[in-house]
């Protein structure tokens, strides 16, 4: 039975340098001063150094400085590949060139270039007020460069210890995005609460990451179609030959992701090259079952060629054209290509996304992430397995939170032609009696995502060889009167237990700060163990067809079984 946890005092706690989910849930910690979440006040206060000892680090490139705050050490745009400019365009990655002396890592790395910011430099950003504000937008945002292979470590200590080692593959489908484009990324507090190190990383994407051209050079652009997932394989390469030197344990990695970094770890777990390099996982709203098929990478990629108006026989120009032309050509093609996001029915991950995507090469991805079945290169690797309740559809900048009705969900259903809409609304309502029609249309919406993930999870079980844990975040913030919903992306912020430092999101309170430990020191005990276990939360049961359970994170987090059952299967037909 899950202990109830008192109502604290925060502010009360923050004089005393400790958080709530330091108390609330691990209070034996607490009372020896450990702490188990940090809060942006303590961040703020904590002494800051470089040039001491541990900050300098040997790496197989060349020695590194980084600088410690507090009782972490941070190290930042550490160069794990070579740029990929010139003749390195559309290839595999190279190792960096090393270095001589010491390399200041101490501020974000370039990330790809993505268009924002090039373009249409005084445009307005492609996202509302509300979530710029409670996703911290553009935090710290890096410039594009092609020179984006780096990674940043975040250690309780350096030189020593053989600490769990967790890399996060960071969000924006297969063409934006960057590992310090958001807050919540930060893997300070992470590292420091479970003893961890936590590392992210910047790699290619959409044109310059998954560009097919093996069809008009099958030499010359043999990796075309997947560098940027070779990238995410060297992060690991690198993560194997030198973490250790950073506190971690090379035989402990695990890999995770949020929306298209779930994608990244599904294709790795499919990439044959990747076996070893990592021994568990999670997928956070990206059980992408099935990558782009050849013909379809290939269609875009003439698109793509038509836009910057270069023939076919003429493709190794594309080494000569500026960073700038490929992203305005390959933003032009991608709107001509993919239709807008509400002419496509439910979102749905069961398939590629659409626009870039990695590709089913037969060499690097020689059969998809888990169609029909899971890979057996990874079958050996435990994972976790979720969504948020409402993902894309939610009350995020959306003015229809009070306004939408029944009859209008059962028109969009009948619209998307989902058979007896009527009837999936009515299942719907069961599982989630107290929702308004906004909410039953967001649950609703969620379905094809969830979907997958549980797809994805039964498929993992039937190998028999290690568990799938599934669950859904369903924890709403009373940010803005409580209306935004469990939106795509919002459980990051816990998984990273930043729910202190990210209060924009949290509001900061009791509740959120012992969910964020909760959670983050489920992914943690994965990362250490196997297992997301630990005495904190209630029994986790593995997904098995017999039960389907899964983990409910909210206030109360409690474990149900074949969730929203009924609806899936009816919005399954």
């Amino acid at each position: 039975m899950q202990t109830k946890t008192p109502s604290v005092d925060r502010r009360n706690l923050l004089k005393l340098g400790i958080s709530a989910a330091a108390i609330s849930v691990y209070p034996a910690a607490a009372q020896q001063g450990k702490s188990t979440g940090v809060s942006h006040r303590q961040v703020a206060s904590k002494v800051l150094f470089t040039g001491i000892e541990g900050t300098i680090v040997e790496t197989e490139s060349g020695k590194v400085r980084g600088y410690r705050r507090g009782e972490t050490f941070t190290f930042k745009g550490i160069p794990y590949g070579a740029p990929t400019s010139s003749k390195n365009r559309f290839a595999a990655p190279l190792k960096p060139q090393p270095w001589t002396g010491v390399r200041s890592c101490l501020s974000w790395g370039p990330t790809t270039p993505d268009g924002f910011g090039i373009i249409e430099p005084d445009s307005r950003p492609p996202w509302g007020d509300q979530d710029a504000f409670v996703l911290y937008r553009g935090y710290e945002r890096s410039l594009g460069s092609e020179d984006c292979l780096r990674l940043n470590i975040w250690t309780p200590q350096t030189g020593s210890g053989r600490r769990a080692v967790m890399v996060y593959m960071h969000g924006g489908g297969f063409s934006g995005g960057s590992g310090n484009d958001l807050q919540c990324y930060d893997g300070a507090a992470l590292a420091e609460s479970q003893n961890v190190v936590v590392v992210t990383h910047n790699h290619r994407l959409n044109a310059f990451g998954f560009l097919d051209l093996t069809d008009i050079d099958a030499e010359r652009f043999k990796d075309s179609a997947n560098a940027g997932m070779l990238d995410n394989l060297a992060v690991l390469q690198w993560v194997k030959s030198n973490i250790a030197q950073f506190g971690g344990d090379p035989n402990r990695v695990m890999i995770f992701g949020q929306s298209g970094g779930g994608g990244k770890v599904n294709c790795l777990m499919a990439m044959p090259g990747a076996k070893g390099l990592f021994h568990s996982a999670a997928v956070q709203s990206g059980s992408i079952l099935r990558v782009a098929e050849q013909q379809d990478s290939q269609r875009v990629a003439a698109a793509f060629l038509k836009e910057i108006g270069i023939s076919r026989s003429n493709a190794s120009n594309l080494e000569s054209v500026s960073t700038q032309d490929i992203v305005a050509a390959a933003s032009r093609a991608i709107a001509k290509l993919v239709p807008p996001p509400g002419s496509r029915g439910l979102p749905s991950f069961r398939g590629p996304l659409p626009g870039w995507s990695p590709t089913l090469d037969g060499i690097n991805i020689p059969v998809h992430p888990c169609d029909p079945r899971s890979p057996e290169f990874s079958a050996d690797v435990p994972i976790i397995v979720g969504t948020n309740q409402h993902e894309f559809v939610n009350g995020v900048d959306n003015p229809e939170v009070d306004s939408l009705t029944e009859d209008e969900v059962v028109q969009r259903l009948q619209h998307v032609h989902v058979e007896d809409a009527a009837r999936v609304l009515t299942a719907y309502k069961k599982v989630h009696p107290k929702s308004n029609a906004f909410g039953l249309w967001a649950d609703i919406a969620a379905s094809g995502v969830r979907s997958a993930a549980f797809t994805q999870s039964l498929r993992k079980s039937e190998l028999r060889r290690a568990p799938a844990y599934a669950y859904v975040y369903a924890w709403r913030t009373p940010v803005l009167t409580g209306k935004l919903g469990t939106f795509h992306s919002a459980e990051i912020t816990m998984v990273f237990n930043n729910a202190a430092s990210c209060d924009r999101y949290t509001g900061g309170g009791a509740e959120a700060l012992r969910l964020s430990a909760q959670m983050s020191s489920a992914w943690a005990a994965l990362a250490k163990s196997g297992s997301p276990q630990h005495p904190e939360l209630p029994v986790w049961p593995a997904y098995e067809s017999s039960r389907k359970a899964s983990m409910r994170f909210d206030g109360d987090c409690k474990v149900e079984h074949d969730y929203e059952g009924e609806g899936l299967a009816l919005l399954s037909r």
